[in-house]
């Protein structure tokens, strides 16, 4: 979608900003949320299992002590010695029906069922556990989750003492739905029992309702120093945080008990959820206030703002002139007085630089506009290039001062051109000639040859300058260059009131000094061995010799520059 205009943009920046701001706090929340109730169910569940483990030990203290008042009963004693298994039946069905238990056994000391109100049988059998009676023999009791005709106990042996052990008394609690509900009112959790037998796992009793997938064996640790592990299980459309508790099964035994306690994440989310739905709500709300407020807070900007866009318009077309008239006293009227002030600055900036231009090269007024100015330089490796019109002053003295001012200027400018053409920067006119820098604001790894071709040109360029002269009636005049590469001093120099950007070294000196030499070795363009050498093309040179330079020991070897060099063929 394209928006045209800058109030439809900031409206629908607005409204998409406050949009996700929105979002994002609802993502925050909704994170923050099952982060918080997954916090909270992992501690719930490892509480419901302290508790749990807690219950079913205090069921088998329970069991243990039923047990142990019918062990040291007297009566009880009495029917065993006399083999009367009718009796002692009875007698384990009341003991059972006073305690609460679900069954109860008397077991030979060999392992046979005596007597059982589960069956209500008092002929011998095998007992089913001979595991558990092992343990009981070498512990002297024994407790365990136990499966008896199909269903499963929490099991409980002590010995028949008269006084020596006579006997097993074995009593249990049926692991049933009751079961399962008492321990969820307990602790809140849902909670169900598996057996597993030959790899396969079915269900005993649950509080919920449905399909519940078995354990994955991701089992509590049975140290307490360690947290038991908490896994998200999905089925019957939810998620619920689980744990699980395996119990305790006789030695030898082809089956496991585990116990799960769970608990459902969207049960416990749904606070959360009604908080979000404030919260949609709330935020709604303040949308549709907040898109009320921005259709007028940006119809009151967007006025002055497409004023200000035509006039920075006008000055980027050059017209700095324009000025707009904005009275706010807000961030919008500084805006527009700001611009105002850019506009008269520019508009004075560039009469400054249309100005400066015309007195100095581009290079240099661009180099004295981009940084502080200040006294001081830097060295760097340049080439000097000093021209001037031979004997100048004979002929100024047959002309007339305009028509001498006029024949410099004519020779000026087209020398400066061909100067600024071959990458140069006119430093200075000094009366009829000038000094020019290659190298310095701007350098270029081929200044050396950008200056000897900006040499020939204006020497070539001077035959074609003396006809148009000598068409207007003025003398043809003669030149002389001398080019030299050094490394100067470059940078702006005079007092702290007037500044000139030059260059100041031996190397200046020398140039000039070369241009000097043209008139005594008849020659146009002279240029020093070091300029030679730094050169990247093939030039038509001639050597002259050694000079000495006025305050140098050193003599410098210098050559006539004819051309260009021509290609072999």
């Amino acid at each position: 979608m394209e928006f045209h205009s800058f109030q439809s943009r900031l409206l629908f920046f607005f409204i998409t900003l406050l949009s996700l701001a929105l979002v994002a706090t609802h993502l925050f929340v909704d994170l923050a949320s099952k982060s918080n109730a997954g916090q909270v169910i992992s501690e719930n569940l490892k509480t419901g299992a302290r508790i749990f483990n807690k219950l079913m030990d205090g069921r088998f203290r329970q069991l243990s002590e039923s047990a142990w008042l019918l062990s040291g009963d007297y009566a009880f004693k009495l029917a065993y010695s006399t083999q009367d298994y009718p009796t002692v039946l009875s007698a384990l069905t009341n003991h059972r029906d006073r305690i609460g238990a679900d069954s109860m056994s008397l077991i030979s000391m060999d392992g046979q069922v005596l007597a059982d109100t589960l069956t209500g049988s008092v002929k011998p059998a095998p007992y089913t556990q001979p595991g558990l009676l092992n343990v009981a023999a070498d512990e002297g009791a024994a407790h365990s989750m136990t499966i008896i005709g199909g269903k499963t106990y929490q099991t409980i042996i002590v010995p028949l003492l008269a006084p020596d052990p006579v006997a097993w008394i074995s009593i249990g609690f049926l692991v049933d739905g009751r079961l399962a509900a008492e321990l969820k009112s307990l602790t809140g959790l849902e909670v169900s029992f598996f057996i597993e037998k030959k790899g396969t796992w079915e269900p005993i009793t649950s509080t919920i309702a449905g399909h519940i997938p078995p354990p994955s064996k991701q089992i509590m640790t049975g140290e307490p120093s360690k947290d038991p592990v908490i896994y998200e299980a999905s089925f019957s459309g939810d998620k619920w945080l689980t744990l699980e508790i395996p119990l305790a099964h006789p030695p030898g035994a082809d089956y496991e008990i585990t116990a799960i306690l769970q608990y459902s994440l969207s049960k416990a989310l749904e606070p959360y959820k009604r908080l979000r739905a404030a919260l949609l709500l709330i935020g709604g709300v303040g949308l549709a206030v907040s898109a009320l407020a921005g259709i007028f807070l940006s119809s009151t900007v967007s006025r002055p703002v497409r004023l200000l866009m035509k006039q920075v318009q006008s000055i980027e077309g050059g017209d700095y002139s324009a000025r707009v008239s904005v009275k706010r006293r807000d961030e919008i009227g500084a805006l527009a007085n700001a611009v105002n002030n850019m506009a008269h600055g520019l508009e004075e900036k560039e009469k400054m630089r249309s100005l400066l231009g015309k007195v100095v090269s581009l290079a240099v007024a661009e180099e004295l506009l981009s940084k502080k100015l200040e006294l001081g330089g830097e060295e760097r490796e340049v080439t000097v290039l000093f021209s001037d019109i031979r004997s100048f002053t004979t002929h100024s003295e047959n002309m007339t001062p305009n028509e001498t001012l006029t024949l410099l200027n004519i020779y000026l400018t087209t020398m400066a051109a061909i100067i600024d053409k071959h990458g140069g920067v006119v430093d200075k006119f000094i009366g009829d000639a000038i000094m020019a820098l290659f190298g310095a604001p701007a350098s270029h790894e081929d200044d050396a040859d950008r200056a000897l071709l900006a040499a020939l040109e204006m020497a070539s360029a001077l035959e074609g300058l003396n006809v148009t002269l000598e068409a207007r009636g003025m003398p043809k005049i003669a030149m002389g260059i001398g080019i030299n590469t050094d490394t100067v001093v470059v940078g702006n120099m005079g007092s702290q009131d007037r500044m000139n950007y030059t260059a100041i070294g031996d190397g200046v000196n020398v140039a000039s000094r070369l241009e000097s030499l043209t008139k005594e070795y008849a020659e146009k363009i002279i240029i020093s061995e070091r300029t030679l050498n730094s050169t990247r093309r093939r030039y038509d040179t001639g050597y002259l010799g050694e000079v000495l330079v006025r305050g140098k020991n050193i003599p410098v070897k210098i050559y006539a520059l004819n051309g260009l060099a021509r290609q072999a063929t």
